[in-house]
């Protein structure tokens, strides 16, 4: 996917694999603005090293947490969930969806696959 200034993201969408996380913005852009298709479960936790933002554009999706106050979260169009940096969460789409992540461009990620504590 290209970046570009402007973008209408569910045509961006189409092109995007689920959870591939494509970056649509320019790339000095700080927070970076991450593009996702979600159709089919999330197969790991992911962990991010900075705090990151979710935000459902279409469908609807639950955010399994690890480690939290917070167990689940339902998304529907619209809501937005703040990830706590280090916090492993697993997206789960109650229908198909486009979402959004916005986090900073220099976090890493690590993934935690199910059989791991």
């Amino acid at each position: 996917m290209n970046r570009r200034r402007m973008l209408h993201a569910f045509k961006a969408a189409k092109e995007v694999a689920d959870y591939e996380d494509a970056a649509v913005l320019q790339e000095a852009v700080d927070p970076q603005l991450y593009l996702s298709r979600n159709r089919l479960p999330q197969p790991f936790h992911l962990v991010c090293s900075k705090d990151t933002v979710i935000t459902q554009l279409s469908g609807g999706a639950r955010i399994d947490l690890r480690d939290s106050s917070v167990n689940t979260f339902r998304m529907t169009v619209g809501d937005i969930a703040y990830i706590p940096a280090g916090t492993p969460h697993q997206i789960i789409p109650t229908d198909e969806g486009v979402s959004e992540g916005r986090s900073d461009p220099s976090a890493s990620h690590h993934i935690l696959l199910e059989e791991e504590p």
